[in-house]
């Protein structure tokens, strides 16, 4: 999604209800403003779940930003595609 808000998250609820019509759905997410919206039409088959605040150690995307982190920390790049090929070859 191009922005983290909670028109976009809705996109992403509908989308989810779509694919997948026939089963129960629980999603855990971080309190960010677009998940929390007022807006939100949560569809009945998906459930939210929210992580407790300040707790990185429960959020499993903080694990792949601490592998990269340390594979990555310090080293420069000149443009993107140097990036790029960096992180494919890891």
């Amino acid at each position: 999604m191009p922005k983290l808000d909670a028109a976009h998250m809705q996109v992403f609820l509908d989308g989810v209800v779509e694919r997948h019509q026939d089963t129960f759905t629980l999603i855990v997410l971080v309190r960010s403003g677009a998940h929390t919206a007022k807006a939100l039409r949560l569809p009945v088959n998906i459930a939210l779940i929210f992580l407790p605040a300040r707790s990185p150690e429960r959020n499993p995307i903080e694990r792949v930003w601490e592998d990269g982190r340390s594979q990555m920390a310090w080293k420069c790049f000149p443009h993107l595609e140097c990036l790029e090929n960096e992180r494919e070859a890891v």
